[in-house]
């Protein structure tokens, strides 16, 4: 378990890392990074950042398995479509990237927005490769804006990916957005190999958690920009759960 002392306040782990991660938990198991002072309260008071617009703040890679971290503020500013804050990679062994939880934690932007948020791409070669049993909970995801024509997403799952819990997570924008021709998805799942997930209890919408403060804005009138709540491209051989997610709250 690593965590800062107790009393410890505004602590923060950052780099411009482009080839790895700033922290990278390279086949990693049983790792718990808990940013709660002492391990008690709520309060977040460890930042993990990555500045390069090509740079991750965590990845998880090669056999990354039952990771726990929770409370922290996650910042990036990637802009690459294939890329995110947070980044659940491929595997060189038998099995994926599985059973890790992210809960309470920001996941958001720095001194500028990232394209996604959480972006997920397993190897997939096998079934066993794929990242799975992943949980994403508690969350809030915002501020996953491109001010050009690329589409973005809070949650992002590609390929080689099966069994996430997304649940009681917000995703919402603190400021106005100008509209551009893309598309701006929450949870975006885009493959028939992406499959057997939950997605429950998610609020989407607002500038603040649980949909609430002022409304998600978009301004400008003259580019097709499109929002999609939660995108399901299903498997014809698996069932994914799609319940009691809340959108809400915009100006668009």
């Amino acid at each position: 378990t690593i965590r800062p002392a107790s009393g410890a306040t505004a602590l923060s782990i950052t780099s411009a890392n482009t080839t790895a991660a700033t922290m990278d938990l390279n086949g990693a198991q049983f790792v718990t990074i808990d940013g709660r002072a002492g391990g008690a309260g709520t309060a977040k008071q460890l930042t993990i950042a990555n500045t390069s617009t090509s740079g991750v703040a965590l990845r998880f890679i090669n056999e990354a398995s039952n990771n726990t971290l929770r409370h922290l503020t996650l910042r990036g500013v990637n802009t690459n479509s294939f890329s995110g804050t947070v980044v659940f990679s491929t595997t060189t062994g038998a099995n994926g990237n599985d059973d890790n939880t992210l809960a309470q934690c920001d996941i958001c932007d720095g001194a500028s927005t990232p394209t996604n948020c959480i972006y997920a791409q397993g190897t997939g070669t096998t079934t066993a490769q794929n990242n799975s049993g992943n949980t994403i909970t508690g969350c809030n995801i915002f501020n996953f804006h491109r001010t050009t024509a690329v589409d973005t997403a809070g949650v992002m799952l590609t390929s080689g990916n099966t069994l996430w819990t997304l649940s009681g997570n917000s995703f919402y924008q603190t400021v106005s957005r100008a509209g551009v021709n893309a598309v701006v998805r929450a949870i975006y799942l885009t493959n028939t190999s992406t499959n057997s997930h939950t997605v429950t209890g998610n609020f989407i919408g607002g500038s603040a958690p649980n949909a609430g403060g002022t409304a998600w804005t978009t301004t400008g009138t003259t580019q097709p920009y499109r929002f999609v709540g939660i995108w399901l491209r299903g498997s014809s051989f698996a069932t994914t759960s799609l319940q009691a997610n809340i959108i809400r709250n915009f100006a668009w």
